[in-house]
């Protein structure tokens, strides 16, 4: 009979503590809207379903910022006009003191000297709402060799999307701001899951994802696919960002795992 209750003990600890780490892991997840102004409408829609990271594209063209993936029809909406204008606008009715944080990931598709003087302009026209620690908007940079030419001269207002190679190769966090780790499915999978036995794989993953919860860093996998499936996996290991393109399905998941 004692044997017995201590089994029973043994296992409702193991439940409740499962349960525990769970809702820890759950809390930390967050889903981050990959190319969000191909949707319409792009931004409100993504704060409609509680995303709380944004990607845009951007290229310097005729002198101003534009939003697009591709350098083709470049005539496009200026980053000023589709994200930090109504941004601004969020910014002074006080959206964001229930909202909480957003994270705005600009991908550099062709940094120059004149495309950061303009990007420091802009951020310099909303410092209210960019500068950190207590601004709203958390602006970071991907993409472009010339973003540390912001970051240098800017701290405080602008971090930095690394690979995930430029913290494991040195085992260590980079001198700069960074405000999250980010690698590709495919590399991800050639570099460091291929080349160990299948057994160990999900230990190799976990223990990577720990590497950047024991920094802070947020951490992501792209271009992993859209099913709740590769959802679940990337979770379970602990990466904390989960790239989505679907905003309702993966809204939807997200909820449903913070229920669990």
């Amino acid at each position: 009979m004692k044997g017995f209750l201590f089994k029973l003990l043994l296992l409702i600890l193991v439940v409740f503590t499962n349960f525990l780490n769970a809702r820890a892991q759950n809390h930390l997840l967050q889903l981050h809207a990959h190319n969000d102004f191909n949707k319409n409408p792009p931004l409100k829609r993504a704060l409609a379903y509680g995303i709380h990271s944004i990607e845009v594209d951007i290229y310097f063209f005729r002198n101003q910022l534009v939003v697009s993936h591709l350098p083709v029809a470049l005539k496009k909406p200026t980053l000023e006009s589709l994200y930090f204008e109504p941004l601004w606008q969020l910014y002074l009715k006080d959206f964001f003191s229930s909202f909480g944080t957003l994270r705005l990931m600009l991908d550099l598709k062709n940094a120059s000297p004149e495309l950061m003087n303009h990007l420091r302009l802009l951020l310099g026209r909303y410092i209210d709402m960019v500068r950190q620690p207590d601004g709203p908007v958390k602006v970071f940079l991907s993409g472009g060799a010339l973003r540390n030419l912001l970051i240098h001269t800017d701290s405080g207002i602008v971090g930095l999307d690394d690979d995930f190679d430029i913290f494991l190769n040195r085992y260590k966090k980079p001198d700069h701001w960074s405000m999250q780790a980010s690698i590709s499915w495919g590399k991800f999978t050639d570099n460091y899951l291929k080349p160990v036995a299948p057994d160990y794989r999900d230990s190799l993953a976990r223990s990577v994802a720990r590497f950047f919860q024991d920094y802070n860093i947020p951490s992501r996998i792209y271009g992993a696919g859209n099913c709740r499936k590769r959802w679940d996996e990337l979770a379970s290991w602990g990466f904390t960002v989960i790239n989505v393109d679907r905003y309702c399905k993966a809204s939807s998941w997200l909820r449903k795992r913070n229920v669990q």
